[in-house]
């Protein structure tokens, strides 16, 4: 797991001011997302190349694997700790 700043891509940009914090699971290739209102989300995701940051693409690739799925949340969580 790694503290990471998250960036959205939609339509083919991103925007600094939306990027919010996470985490990345870089075995799963998946980064849970905490909104600026204490929600949390799962995405798939890809690093940048920029150190600690990764990219939700929401054209492509944006389905919430947490969405009605809150096992899966703990799950994802679970297989990290050690």
């Amino acid at each position: 797991m790694i503290k990471v700043t998250v960036q959205y891509v939609y339509e083919g940009m991103f925007s600094a001011n939306e990027n919010e914090i996470g985490v990345y699971f870089p075995a799963e290739g998946r980064v849970l997302v905490a909104d600026n209102n204490g929600m949390v989300s799962i995405h798939n995701c890809k690093p940048t190349g920029q150190p600690n940051v990764v990219q939700i693409d929401l054209d492509n690739d944006g389905d919430d694997f947490s969405e009605d799925n809150p096992e899966y949340v703990v799950s994802l969580i679970m297989s990290s700790v050690e």
